[in-house]
This record gives C-alpha cells, structure tokens and sequence, in this order.
C-alpha cells in the first residue's frame, strides 16, 4: 500500500469543518498515517496554504516512526515550530478573503533532522529534501521529495468546486 496522511475531521479535498479553523473553536486537526516507506526513522509535518504564498499554519518535528497518529497528547521528542502566526502550535485556516486551499506534508525521513530550536518550515523543507525515504514529486506544491499530502479547503472553495460541476455537492454538517 502508498504511505498516506488522512484525518478523521474531514475528507482529501473537502471542507476543514469549522471547528478547526479560527471561525471556530481552533482545534488542532487530528491526523493519521499508515504505511510510511521502509527505513522511516522520523516524520515531520508542515500544513500551509499556497493561495496565501505558502502561509504556514503548523510545523511539526521530531515525531518517531512508531507514531501513526497525532492527537492530544505527543511524545516528548516531538516540537513544534514557528508558523507564520509568530509562534509555534497549531493556527488553523482563517483566510482574510477569497477562497484557499490547505496541504498538509507528512515527510517520512531516513534519519533525525538535526535541528534544534525553535525551526522554521523553510529549516525543515531544506533539511528534509536531502532525507525524505522514497520521495516522490507531488504535483507543483512542492518541488521536494513530497511523501503524503492531504488537502483540505475553505467552505467557500468547496462551494465554488460545486457551482462549477468539479466536485459532487456534500451533505455537511454545519452544526456551530
């Protein structure tokens, strides 16, 4: 099987609901992975949106490959880094207009980054294009060794993939 990124929240492609976003409640989004390429030592995760020059929302570190999941609690090894809100953690999508897509990276890495402090998501893309295990080209997002991609859009995207025929209407559940 393809190594893979997905979230219990929502769908590749489809909404981030509400309640993960800054109209909501923020919620870090809940993200699992399975068969993640032999030789994977670490992942680190990047979530960012190129309809706002690669604005970052999350970076993640240090997560060991015994890891599958990232939920509520974490192991110590794992750090998070600056995002372009100024801080590190998780900053969920809150565009200031227009409709926006969201990727999030999952690297699957041969060995440690090797970084300390508190990183930037242009620190571990450098450092993680020289160790990504079995990189592949993922379309024009990125132009490294991109593993596992999940997308999501702004509801007003999704509406607009709608009206124009490109994705079926879905039954969501707006509940606020």
């Amino acid at each position: 099987m393809a190594f893979r990124l997905t979230s219990s929240a929502f769908a590749d492609g489809t909404a981030i609901p509400a309640d993960y976003t800054c109209d909501g409640a923020d919620l870090q989004l809940p993200l699992e992975w399975a068969d993640p390429p032999a030789g994977t030592v670490e992942f680190a995760l990047i979530m960012d949106d190129p309809d706002a020059h690669g604005f970052v929302h999350w970076v993640v570190i240090g997560i060991p490959a015994s890891s599958t999941s990232l939920g509520a609690s974490w192991p110590a090894s794992v750090r998070e880094g600056r995002t372009d809100f100024g801080r590190p953690g998780y900053g969920g999508p809150c565009p200031p207009s227009g409709t926006h897509r969201y990727v999030t990276t999952l690297y699957a890495l041969a060995a440690p980054l090797g970084l300390s402090g508190t990183v930037s998501a242009a620190e571990v893309r450098r450092v993680a294009s020289a160790l990504v295990e079995a990189p592949r080209d993922h379309g024009a997002c990125f132009p490294i060794g991109v593993v596992a991609d999940l997308l999501g859009v702004t509801e007003q995207t999704l509406r607009l993939y709608e009206s124009h025929g490109l994705v079926k209407p879905a039954r969501r559940n707006r509940e606020r």
